[in-house]
C-alpha cells in the first residue's frame, strides 16, 4: 500500500524552471506508463515525452516525498519518458 511518505519506491523527478515533477517511464511512445505512485495505475498519453496533466482520480492532491526530500504534488502533473530501446 502506498502512504503520502513511503512509495514503494522512492520517485524519481526533473525540475524545470525551478519547479520539480515526477517522472513517468513506459516502454514505448504509445504505451502505457509505469504504475503512477500518486494512484497506483498506470496512464496512456499521447505521442512525445514532456510534462502532462495528471490523469490520477484517486490521487488528487497528494504529495509524494522523494529522497532527497523534494515534494511532488500530483497537481503539478508529471513528466513522461519513454524508455531507450536497449
Amino acid at each position: 500500500m502506498l502512504t503520502d511518505r513511503q512509495p514503494a519506491r522512492p520517485p524519481r523527478y526533473e525540475l524545470h524552471d525551478g519547479s520539480a515533477y515526477l517522472v513517468l517511464h513506459r516502454d514505448r511512445e504509445l504505451g502505457p506508463t509505469d504504475r503512477c505512485p500518486f494512484c497506483g495505475k498506470q496512464h496512456w498519453h499521447g505521442e512525445g515525452d514532456g510534462h502532462r496533466v495528471a490523469h490520477c482520480v484517486k490521487g488528487r492532491g497528494r504529495t509524494l516525498i522523494a529522497a532527497d526530500g523534494t515534494k511532488l504534488d500530483q497537481a503539478a502533473g508529471y513528466v513522461i519518458r519513454t524508455r531507450k530501446a536497449a
